[in-house]
């Protein structure tokens, strides 16, 4: 069996709904950095329903609905919204272990509508399991229980006839660190028959105190998609070009990712360094590994034992004077540079790698960093 994350969503209208009435259910996903109060970035009129995300990442679910008034049903009083989940691979975020109340979160837009919040829960299998019913509260036989999930009621003192999508509230979910790069989590919204009336799926309608309509196994199915891809890590930073007078915009470095004391490339990017020297690459790779770098008239330098995970900073500085690219600075590089003397941009003989300054001209000053750094030989 394929499996899930279900997710229950109950509403409730006052007066009779005629069964062609559906209000709009819908689930949003953002990445989050922290399980806090912070609401979704999206708007309820655009709910992102399809996330990539990374084995271990924190995942914010976010519950929403949109009333859409049909004939004489004009006013809704209840929303519920129920979240049950059951996969191996996905846990309700639950720093509260005793107050599970804290753990799930209102969505700003409750207050102001002028709705009131009046529950809220998230457990896990850290806290004790969430049972819900409506009306009955005590009457365990008509609840919903999940050791996993969480669970909003809102009101509408007097019915509502807001008919606008609204957010609800969200809860967090972190994946597995071991999840399988490739997998599939659907996060679907679905209901099913409720005799009692009183579980969290089923949507009570009334005009009265005795006519009631069950709404709950009709809903529409809602789906969300977490994607599990490979993790990637943030290499950024700042080289910093020895003995160079111009803007480092523009100057292209190749930068190497090698098993630790290797000098074959696990990895080669070409990046072009902004107007500070700074860069950034992704990457798949994780774990520790060499960083090398060179650029065409400068030393290679070689960043040892780097650890591949999250944002990684670095910093590097590149010998000037490697006019022919051999990684040294020998008397081949003093040849290159005499038949480019005296040249500028534009001549025949002009030679960019031997204006180790750029300066767009190739002068004593180049010669000069040449004889300071004459000998030295890059990182392998």
């Amino acid at each position: 069996m394929r499996n899930r994350v279900w997710i229950v969503l109950s509403l409730s209208l006052c007066l009779w709904l005629p069964a062609w009435a559906q209000p709009t259910l819908f689930l949003d996903v953002s990445p989050a950095a922290v399980a806090d109060a912070t609401p979704t970035p999206n708007l309820p009129t655009a709910p992102v329903s399809s996330l990539e995300v990374e084995p271990g990442a924190l995942v914010r679910l976010s519950v929403g609905f949109r009333f859409v008034p049909q004939g004489d049903v004009t006013r809704w009083y209840l929303c519920s919204a129920y979240l049950r989940i059951d996969h191996p691979y996905l846990q309700a975020v639950t720093p509260n272990l005793s107050e599970v109340a804290e753990n799930a979160f209102w969505h700003p837009q409750i207050q102001q509508l002028g709705l009131t919040a009046q529950t809220r829960a998230a457990v896990s299998t850290q806290t004790p399991p969430l049972r819900a019913n409506l009306l009955r509260p005590t009457d365990s036989a008509s609840s919903v229980e999940t050791p996993s999930g969480a669970i909003w009621v809102v009101l509408a003192p007097g019915g509502s006839t807001v008919n606008e999508p609204f957010f609800v509230g969200h809860v967090y979910l972190k994946l597995a660190e071991n999840a399988p790069v490739g997998t599939d989590i659907p996060i679907t919204v679905y209901s099913q028959p409720d005799s009692t009336r009183t579980k969290p799926n089923s949507l009570l309608v009334t005009d009265g105190s005795t006519r009631y309509h069950r709404f709950g196994e009709n809903l529409p199915v809602q789906v969300a998609r977490l994607h599990v891809a490979a993790s990637r890590t943030e290499l950024f930073g700042q080289v910093s070009l020895e003995d160079y007078l111009a803007s480092p915009a523009g100057v292209q470095v190749e930068v190497q990712l090698r098993e630790p004391s290797s000098t074959s490339p696990a990895e080669r990017h070409m990046l072009t360094l902004d107007e500070n020297g700074s860069f950034r690459l992704e990457t798949s790779l994780r774990g520790t590994y060499d960083v090398s770098l060179k650029a065409s008239h400068w030393l290679r330098r070689t960043l040892s034992g780097v650890n591949l995970s999250g944002r990684v900073r670095l910093a590097a500085s590149l010998t000037n004077g490697d006019v022919d690219g051999d990684n040294e600075v020998t008397l081949l590089d003093f040849g290159q540079m005499v038949a480019a003397f005296g040249s500028v941009s534009g001549d025949s003989n002009w030679d960019a790698n031997a204006d180790l300054d750029g300066d767009e001209e190739v002068n004593l000053f180049d010669f000069g960093i040449l004889v300071r750094n004459f000998g030295a030989i890059g990182d392998d």
